[in-house]
């Protein structure tokens, strides 16, 4: 379980809350961050807590409810786990920009191949690289600190629409 304190500088206020939550990276909390609701085989907790924040390759998802087995593919269930922030673990339903490379480690995604660090850019998400915006196609290493160079991994869009 990683637990964030976010105490940052006033420039990040918008992406932070201020607040201290938890987030179980899955699967390696298992099983203390999952329950049993329903008689789990074995006896062993399997079901995701309602409630709580998880991270799974990278991402951050609210899981909302004790959905068995969800969290192994957590886009095939929308229902039982919504997207959010893991950042300030609030539901994603607006658009962000994050600023590189201020926002490191935190906008960026860990893989086996990093290390310790997080190190990959995360598809979709928008970028703003010397008051430019990008919006991530790949999960490319490296690219954002060049990203003219890397025009099939970042897509230049409008900072205010992300279009």
């Amino acid at each position: 379980m990683t637990q964030l304190l976010t105490s940052v500088p006033h420039f990040y206020d918008w992406i932070f809350d201020e607040s201290e939550f938890e987030i179980y990276d899955f699967p390696d909390c298992q099983p203390e961050c999952l329950t049993d609701l329903v008689g789990c085989p074995n006896g062993i907790n399997c079901q995701q807590i309602e409630g709580e924040i998880y991270r799974k390759d990278g991402l951050c998802y609210k899981a909302m409810g004790g959905c068995w087995g969800c969290l192994w593919n957590p886009g095939l269930y929308p229902s039982a786990l919504q997207p959010v922030s893991c950042f300030n673990g609030q539901i994603i339903d607006r658009f962000e920009v994050f600023d590189y490379p201020d926002c490191k480690p935190y906008c960026l995604r860990h893989t086996p191949e990093c290390g310790k660090v997080e190190c990959h850019q995360v598809p979709d998400i928008i970028y703003r690289v010397d008051n430019q915006c990008y919006k991530a196609i790949t999960n490319c290493w490296g690219c954002l600190d060049n990203p003219t160079q890397h025009p099939n991994a970042l897509q230049p869009v409008s900072c205010s629409t992300g279009e």
